[in-house]
């Protein structure tokens, strides 16, 4: 998608002289007004080429708050078109008519920014969840299975999880899970996990955190596709089986894995998030029972115990699964049912009373 796309440049243009207007205003909100210039003149030069006569002007200062197209400011250069970009309360206006645009430029790269912050949270991720989000899609089986052989490569514990709609609840019942992948059609996947105890990742970003791979916005998807394409772990070359391992077995303070922070992790982090343990050296993906850290920075005498989440689960999680021949477990004798425990949860029959 090229600048004029993003922009829709040539979608306002056809606007501007199927209209016949000639003075054209361009209200910007704050957060995209340093991007005006290039898109002003973007626009002029669309325009000529189109041979239309309209001159634009951009409205540097909206007198009332950015959702509203500013009539007030576009009377003074007599315009007889505004061209409103982001996002806009849609009221009918008054004098002057307005196009309302959203700019997808700004959106796009916020999104990206976000997600590049979720690839470098799966790099360091020791356990990884499997969200299979459908049953239909062509290929989904094979993206799984190339899912685990990839996680496993990067030194990653995967466990695959069947269910209905996930939501922040049903997935905060797996605290010892540090990100999902979510396996489901490109139109059902959740790219806003905020919500959620743990981040939700794509299938192509779950591929290039668990290879090292570069994040390149340009190639950015949404498919299997580069899952389905590329090579088996037993055929990959040293540099990409080394480059996994490096993903999985990188060191991080404070949750910092590779030493550029967006602001969304800065966020996070002032939040008491990956930074509540600032200064404090740890390794992800370390299963070592026992290993001990020193502190980077920290009290004198101060240090860390390293927890796997597979130790985690094995040791704290009273509730494992259901533990049968299908899932890998033994066969065991029939036991004739007993009684439960009876009561409310507050307060069960045979719990002390205070």
């Amino acid at each position: 998608m090229d600048f004029s796309d993003l922009w829709e440049l040539k979608a306002t243009c056809a606007y501007i002289k199927r209209n016949g207007y000639t003075r054209v205003t361009m209200q910007f909100p704050d957060d995209m007004l340093h991007d005006s210039p290039l898109v002003a003149d973007a626009l002029q030069t669309e325009l000529t080429a189109a041979g239309s006569e309209a001159k634009v002007y951009v409205l540097a200062d909206t007198s009332y708050n950015p959702l509203s197209v500013d009539e007030v400011a576009a009377a003074h250069v007599h315009a007889d078109c505004v061209v409103h970009y982001g996002y806009a309360s849609l009221n009918p206006v008054s004098r002057t008519p307005a196009l309302a645009e959203q700019g997808l430029l700004p959106e796009l790269q916020r999104l990206l920014k976000r997600r590049y912050y979720m690839v470098e949270r799966a790099r360091g991720a020791s356990m990884v969840g499997l969200l299979v989000g459908t049953l239909g899609a062509a290929g989904y089986l094979e993206a799984l299975t190339r899912v685990r052989q990839l996680a496993a490569a990067a030194g990653k514990k995967t466990y695959t999880l069947l269910m209905g709609k996930p939501s922040p609840a049903k997935l905060a019942n797996f605290p010892e899970i540090e990100v999902f992948v979510m396996l489901a059609d490109p139109q059902g996947l959740i790219l806003d996990s905020k919500e959620y105890l743990s981040p939700i990742i794509t299938p192509h970003e779950a591929y290039l955190a668990f290879t090292g791979s570069f994040f390149d916005a340009a190639s950015y998807r949404l498919d299997f596709g580069d899952l389905l394409a590329g090579e088996g772990v037993a055929g990959s070359s040293g540099a990409t089986a080394a480059a996994a391992a490096a993903a999985g077995a990188g060191a991080r303070v404070g949750g910092n894995v590779s030493g550029q922070q967006s602001e969304s992790e800065d966020a996070e982090e002032e939040e008491g998030g990956w930074g509540a343990a600032a200064g404090v050296l740890v390794v992800a993906g370390s299963s070592q029972p026992g290993k001990v850290l020193a502190g980077a920075g920290s009290r004198s005498g101060q240090q860390v115990q390293v927890h796997s989440a597979a130790q985690y689960l094995q040791q704290h999680r009273t509730y494992k699964g259901l533990e049968t021949p299908a899932t890998g477990g033994e066969i065991l004798a029939a036991e004739a049912a007993v009684p439960g425990r009876s009561g409310r949860a507050a307060a069960y029959s045979d719990e002390p009373t205070a």
